[in-house]
């Protein structure tokens, strides 16, 4: 995806917004996201009693290049990001968050984040890197939170697309 927000690709597991009830996991990072257990220990750590509605899932990831500006999330109440591949801590990647707080995730990290509540972003992956980063994550959606706009996002329609060639 190249927006005015940065350059990336993203893999949506699920944008169907389906009742959580309803929802039926079909690969193994919606397994672990969608388990009551974890949903509650998340909920419990982020502040949030109502229960999840609904989630939205999918894969970001930045090659050489590759970014995310400044940006605050408009839906959604909170959200989990593991760290599927990174590169090494002085190639870029690093998720930086308005308050001062930046983050560099290894392989492996789980970050669970009330997303909307802080301006955050991405540095840029240097050339450097021997390897990219990808990220799955899941945004949950709470009865009376900040449920998803009804306008579709171009990166819906298309797919997005990054500024750098991938080989497949």
């Amino acid at each position: 995806m190249e927006t005015k927000e940065g350059a990336w690709s993203i893999d949506l597991l699920d944008n169907t917004y389906t009742p959580f009830a309803d929802t039926e996991a079909q690969e193994p990072f919606s397994v672990l996201s969608l388990a009551t257990e974890l949903v509650e220990a998340i909920a419990s750590v982020t502040g949030f009693t109502s229960p999840v509605v609904t989630t939205r899932r999918w894969v970001n990831r930045y090659g050489i290049g590759d970014s995310i500006a400044p940006h605050d999330d408009t839906t959604g109440d909170f959200q989990i990001m593991i760290c599927l591949t990174a590169p090494h801590a002085d190639c870029g990647g690093e998720l930086v968050l308005a308050n001062g707080v930046s983050v560099v995730l290894a392989a492996g990290d789980l970050l669970i984040m009330k997303h909307a509540d802080v301006v955050h972003w991405t540095t840029p992956i240097l050339p450097t890197a021997l390897a990219h980063r990808a990220t799955a994550t899941c945004r949950y959606h709470v009865d009376g939170g900040r449920m998803p706009r009804s306008k579709v996002l171009p990166h819906t329609q298309q797919g997005p697309r990054s500024r750098v060639e991938r080989k497949s």
